[in-house]
Parts: C-alpha cells; sequence; structure tokens
C-alpha cells in the first residue's frame, strides 16, 4: 500500500512528520494532491494548548487546501475491488483515459478532470438534512470539517474528499492563492454582512463599541 508524508500533532507543541495510508476515496470524492496549505489561528492554538474539551491527539491539522486532482472514486472502487481491496488508486493500475470518462462533479456541478487544481472547501456536509436541504448546509448536524473533531485535516501529501466540495481554480489562478481562498472566503462573508459593496471604502473606525458609548 502506497504511503505518504503527513504532519501528525501528537500532543501540545508536539508535531512530526509520519507515513500514513494514502486514503483511498470513496463514491463521490476525489483524491487531491495536496500542493499548497494555509495555517489558521485556530491550527496554531490547537498546536500551542491542544484541545479544550477532550484529547482528540493524534491529530493531522489544516483546513485551507489546495491542490491537484488526480483520481476519483467511483471508478476507483472498481479497480480496488479487483485487485482484493487492499491497493491504493496506483496499485489499482488507474490511467488518465480512465479518470477523464468519469462524470464526478465540482462545486459548480461541472466535470472534473485529471490535473485539474482546486480549492477544497473544508466542511463535507450530508446533502440530505433540513438544513442542507435548505441550502445553509455550514449548519448541517452531520458536517464533517477538516481538522475538527475525529477528522484529520489536510497537512499531508494526498486528501480524499467529496468532488462537490472541491472548486476548480479558474485559469491563471495557482494554488498558492487558491489555498487562501477559505479564508478570504470568511472575509467577504463578514463585509457582505456588513453592508460592503465592492470598491466601498470603510468609514473611519469612530471609536464607540457595540452598544454605542
Amino acid at each position: 500500500m502506497r504511503q505518504m508524508m503527513a504532519a501528525v500533532t501528537h500532543r501540545a507543541r508536539e508535531m512530526s512528520l509520519e507515513g500514513r495510508p494514502v486514503p483511498v476515496p470513496g463514491p463521490g470524492e476525489v483524491l487531491v494532491k495536496v500542493r499548497h496549505v494555509g495555517i489558521c489561528g485556530s491550527d496554531l492554538h490547537f498546536y500551542r494548548y491542544g484541545f479544550e474539551r477532550e484529547n482528540l491527539f493524534p491529530k493531522i491539522l489544516g483546513h485551507e487546501c489546495s491542490g491537484e486532482v488526480v483520481a476519483f472514486g467511483d471508478r476507483l472502487a472498481q479497480g480496488v475491488a479487483a485487485e482484493g481491496g487492499n491497493s491504493t488508486w496506483e496499485d489499482a493500475g488507474f490511467g488518465d483515459h480512465l479518470a477523464q470518462e468519469s462524470k464526478v462533479l465540482d462545486g459548480q456541478g461541472k466535470p472534473l478532470a485529471p490535473g485539474d487544481l482546486v480549492a477544497v472547501e473544508p466542511g463535507a456536509p450530508c446533502g440530505e438534512c433540513e438544513w442542507c436541504r435548505r441550502g445553509e448546509y455550514n449548519l448541517c448536524p452531520n458536517l464533517r470539517f477538516l481538522s475538527a473533531f475525529h477528522d484529520d485535516g489536510c497537512l499531508c501529501e494526498y486528501l480524499a474528499f467529496p468532488a462537490r466540495m472541491c472548486h476548480r481554480l479558474p485559469a491563471g489562478m495557482d494554488t498558492l492563492c487558491g489555498a487562501m481562498l477559505e479564508p478570504f472566503a470568511v472575509g467577504l462573508h463578514a463585509a457582505a454582512r456588513g453592508g460592503g459593496r465592492p470598491r466601498a471604502k470603510a468609514p473611519p473606525w469612530s471609536g464607540r463599541d457595540a452598544s454605542g458609548s
């Protein structure tokens, strides 16, 4: 079974590079070769101080990432099964000509192809609950989130994740910028909630607190 390198945190302020099996993507998932990972304030907090409510170590941190699509779970499952269920995507002998036939769709509903560069939206909702059906999938009670709770993150060489949460990068954008799209989206959302508009200037800070005093 093919191995990859991952940055594993075992306890506060103790991280090491270790070999881990390359994940095999399931149906509807893609295997992403991680190119860049952003370091969030939450990553720094967990590394420095650990987890407050329960011990979730060992943990692969990181949730802001981008990379290259290298395999698809729907077709890979067939190849792995033919190999006895103990192989990775590479061992199963998948070539690009098979992967290109995949109808796995990205976050914009467009088919993904081998070599596509994508930004990974770190939360994977169930798609079936009331919140998901209303389009508020960020409130999904079954949400899987990279490096949160019992899920590992993306400080590793390969990541298997739902294709619908992978967003193809526009032409001319590299994966360094792609890894910054998640934190950029957070700021953009906050600005939109505050009534911000493109090219608008922020008003001078008044010195008043939220109560108006």
